[in-house]
């Protein structure tokens, strides 16, 4: 058991003080902070933008407060010239026909052309009203709007969108590890073969315990990787509790929680560990380093398949034949079991039984793998991945 740490201690070390740990683990930390900045930076100077110049008939446009009337185009042309303003607008009037013509370097802000064409509108169909003489009964009935009602539970919208902020938020970060540490690990166990350092590793310490120390220092890495992800989403919900604008978005972050349910940590845990140890058995097939990302597109299949699948069936608001069943499936439970723990298909029965398969599998593949890694590990001929393993597990 000695070993088997020191080797997990090494291999966890060599995980956590790699640039791609450090770059998975902030990623969604900065991307975050990139999104909330920008919003802050939009609002905090978005208002103090540069203001618009109007000349004509500006009384139609008054309403808005980023344009800033002035009495000519003459006055208009040198407020831009002196960076006043960042262009100017033209308001005429031609046989009951509004005109706005915009001049300036560039062209005019989408959210401000929004903002004066909708004004326009409304200006145009006052001067409709105004020229067609209409009575009041009359105007009355063109101003005549459709109205769109929705009858829903309340709340009922709220609770659907934080399901699948929750499904696909889940299902993503299940994505992103699984390749990352897959690919990874292949790599890293691939890039032993085709040097003596395997042999003489091999003399002090047994093949299954090595390939055990291997696998459970890439655990002990997702595990940080993923207490790491709950730390940092814990202290964000602390900080959005003492912030102002917190109060709106606090809602639906708790009925976002209320669908995330603990049994996903060992299902994460032990999928991952899944994943791993096949990684690191394709890692081992491979003569050089640079083939390991053949090795391990079977893998990368399943992965995708799994990925999909949540898309696929995890949103059509039924729990079919088909997402039961593959729920089930080593490999690829780790994503359809939570879909459906979320959308409340199953109680905890299921889960328990989709998770004793899943950790079933992992155990036994780890251990079969382990007692073949000595003849796997030390094949250096380049057979092919087929005779290589052929031969590796015929020299355990």
């Amino acid at each position: 058991m000695k070993q088997v740490l020191l080797v997990a201690k090494e291999t966890y070390i060599r995980q956590v003080k790699s640039w791609a740990f450090l770059f998975l683990v902030l990623a969604p930390f900065l991307t975050l902070l990139f999104s909330a900045g920008s919003g802050y930076l939009g609002s905090q100077f978005g208002s103090n933008s540069t203001p618009v110049a109007v000349v004509g008939q500006t009384q139609i446009l008054s309403d808005l407060d980023f344009l800033k009337s002035y009495p000519d185009e003459t006055a208009a042309k040198t407020a831009v010239k002196e960076d006043e303003v960042e262009g100017y607008l033209v308001v005429s009037e031609e046989k009951g026909l509004l005109t706005a013509t915009y001049h300036g370097e560039e062209g005019l802000a989408f959210d401000k052309k929004e903002q004066v064409e909708k004004a326009l509108n409304q200006a145009q169909v006052d001067l409709n009203h105004q020229n067609a003489q209409l009575s009041t009964d009359q105007a009355s009935i063109l101003d005549r709007q459709p109205t769109l009602k929705e009858e829903i539970p309340e709340g009922q919208d709220m609770a659907f969108g934080a399901k699948m902020a929750a499904i696909f938020g889940l299902v993503f970060i299940i994505y992103m590890m699984t390749l990352t540490y897959s690919v990874s690990t292949a790599q890293e166990i691939a890039g032993e073969k085709g040097t003596k350092i395997l042999e003489i590793i091999f003399s002090s310490i047994p093949a299954d315990l090595y390939f055990y120390g291997r696998v459970l220092g890439v655990v002990l890495a997702l595990f940080t990787h993923l207490g790491i992800y709950a730390l940092g989403g814990a202290l964000a919900y602390l900080f959005l509790l003492s912030q102002p604008f917190g109060a709106s978005a606090l809602p639906f972050i708790q009925t976002l929680l209320a669908h995330l349910n603990w049994l996903f940590l060992p299902f994460l845990l032990v999928g991952l560990s899944f994943y791993v140890v096949i990684a690191a058995f394709c890692g081992a097939l491979v003569v050089r380093q640079e083939d390991a990302n053949k090795a391990v597109q079977p893998l990368t299949v399943l992965v995708m398949v799994g990925f999909f699948s949540t898309f696929i069936f995890g949103q059509g608001g039924q729990d079919t034949i088909i997402l039961q069943i593959l729920s089930y499936i080593p490999g690829l439970s780790i994503f359809l079991m939570p879909v459906r723990m979320i959308n409340g298909y199953v109680g905890i029965l299921e889960p328990l039984l989709s998770f004793s398969l899943l950790l079933a599998a992992t155990v036994t593949l780890a251990y079969l793998i382990g007692k073949s890694y000595s003849g796997i590990a030390l094949q250096t001929d380049d057979l092919g991945l087929w005779k290589s393993l052929k031969k590796g597990l015929a020299s355990k």
